[in-house]
């Protein structure tokens, strides 16, 4: 989840860190700490600081030293789809530009993953799965696509 909301590798996070753990530990000890780490290659304006607190949340929990500590995923899920829910809720003008970054026609409605860049629609998305798997943003290679938007 941190390198989601990041962008940042597990093992090289950012200078003076060996892994996102370290970094995790020492810098993100507030919602407000980890805003200022957010991926910049991703439109966050639209996710407000509440989101942002909940999938901080999240992984705080999921990091929790102690492993009988940790909650198990089943017990994450219903607060992740609640987040989701709430993102889905949005309107692709309310995200800002709604314009699909391939064909320049259809409506973005699906993110690709892991680079997480909301910028494509329904068939733009098969087709990139299909074919060269490259995000048209970053040209990182998607492992999946998801459906955001109607």
């Amino acid at each position: 989840m941190l390198e989601a909301l990041t962008g940042y590798s597990i093992y090289t996070p950012a200078p003076g860190y060996s892994n996102l753990l370290l970094i995790f530990q020492e810098e993100f000890n507030s919602t407000e700490s980890l805003l200022l780490h957010l991926d910049r290659r991703v439109s966050w304006d639209t996710h407000t600081p509440q989101r942002v607190a909940a999938l901080h949340s999240i992984a705080t929990r999921c990091l929790e030293s102690r492993c009988k500590f940790r909650p198990a995923i089943l017990e994450l899920i219903p607060e992740l789809e609640k987040v989701r829910q709430e993102v889905s809720a949005l309107t692709p003008t309310e995200v800002g530009d709604s314009e699909c970054c391939v064909c320049m026609e259809a409506n973005k409605t699906h993110i690709l993953i892991p680079c997480a860049h909301l910028c494509v629609c329904e068939n733009c998305a098969k087709t990139i799965m299909m074919t060269t798997k490259e995000c048209p943003v970053c040209r990182a290679v998607s492992q999946q696509v998801y459906k955001v938007f109607q």
